[in-house]
């Protein structure tokens, strides 16, 4: 989006500030000041706004946030996140050895605190719904069997 004056012809004006127009009536604009807040910001604002958290879950969002969420991605503005980086992230995390578990729970967390940003009228889409987190891999349980059994006790 360019400063206004900053167009050399009219017509490029004319069609700048139609599009802006047509973003307006479809609902995709939104005003670039919104998004100028970085995500430990808003992760922050989610956090505090979100009332209906059991005391448990909101303890488990903070730590996500803290451990994962923030030191990687904090200084970043929400304009300008991207499902490239989250599925960067995810990946880094699954490279440093976090457990499947909590790399799906670090992308739930995410996905939930940006679609309050969607729903603020902050981001257009939420960005962690693109970027899907690698599936946990569920070891089968093991029924012990009855000598063994017997051997524990």
């Amino acid at each position: 989006m360019q400063a206004a004056g900053a167009f050399e012809l009219k017509r490029d004006a004319l069609g700048a500030a139609s599009a802006l127009e047509i973003a307006k009536l479809s609902g995709t604009y939104r005003d670039p000041k919104l998004g100028r807040d970085t995500f430990a910001i808003h992760f922050d604002a989610f956090l505090a706004g979100a009332h209906e958290l059991r005391p448990r879950t909101r303890k488990i969002y903070a730590d996500l946030a803290r451990l994962y969420l923030v030191p990687r991605m904090g200084s970043v503005r929400l304009s300008e996140l991207q499902a490239a980086m989250i599925r960067r992230l995810l990946a880094d995390l699954v490279d440093e050895g976090v457990g499947a578990r909590t790399v799906e729970l670090v992308h739930q967390t995410l996905s939930k605190a940006l679609t309050q940003a969607v729903t603020d009228g902050i981001l257009v889409a939420n960005p962690a719904r693109i970027a899907r987190p690698p599936k946990a891999i569920r070891k089968p349980i093991r029924i012990l069997e009855s000598h063994e059994v017997v051997a524990i006790a």
